[in-house]
């Protein structure tokens, strides 16, 4: 690929006219074709870490590639791209990793021990959150433990949220959450830590990728 990359650039003549936009957009095709292509819940550890190592060196390969291109808006555009990708692709691999991590067969009694606690005292997460964190818990509960279920049931919390809440306040309200439900965990001295806290992270780290997007 890096081949493919500099020759292109580098044989491209100067006086050759862009359009930044469709430039734009081109990248983005091929970002997110390659997002669909590796970055998925079924792939291979190898898989990912081929893309985040292209990823990673892309701004390196496109400098590179630029250095004697003499047009400043397609070179900065190109770049900025480069490193969004860059850095969407990081994100992306540490919540797939997380995915993989989560212990499955845990999640109904982890759940089930978040449903317990006590949330009516968190001054800075509102009824509605708190409300819509209960449901989310209900429904991972009555469905097999499984990725897809789970995203499945975080999904259906997100449109029941729309007009209540952005997702944005809504991601950062459940790591309110989180710390709470992790800090009576750990009084509690519960062996169900570990596995609360990594369904908490998926949670929170879901939403932020929502928001992302």
């Amino acid at each position: 690929m890096r081949h493919y990359i500099i020759h292109f650039w580098q044989q491209l003549p100067n006086h050759v006219q862009i359009d930044l936009d469709s430039l734009k957009a081109l990248d983005l095709n091929l970002y997110s074709t390659l997002e669909d292509i590796y970055l998925r819940l079924d792939a291979s550890l190898d898989q990912l870490r081929h893309l985040y190592a292209i990823a990673s060196l892309n701004p390196l390969w496109l400098k590179k590639a630029l250095e004697n291109y003499n047009n400043e808006s397609v070179c900065r555009l190109k770049l900025e791209q480069s490193f969004k990708w860059k850095y969407r692709v990081k994100s992306m691999f540490q919540f797939i990793h997380l995915a993989k991590a989560l212990d499955l067969a845990q999640l109904h009694s982890s759940v089930d021990l978040l449903r317990q606690l006590d949330y009516r005292d968190l001054m800075l997460v509102n009824t509605n959150t708190q409300q819509l964190f209960i449901l989310l818990l209900d429904s991972i509960c009555r469905k097999s433990a499984t990725i897809d279920n789970l995203i499945e049931s975080i999904d259906d919390m997100i449109r029941q949220s729309f007009g209540q809440i952005f997702i944005k306040d809504l991601a950062i309200q459940m790591s309110q959450i989180h710390c709470h439900a992790i800090k009576h965990l750990t009084q509690m001295h519960s062996q169900k830590f570990a596995s609360c806290h990594l369904f908490m992270i998926f949670l929170t780290d879901y939403l932020l990728e929502i928001c992302q997007k």
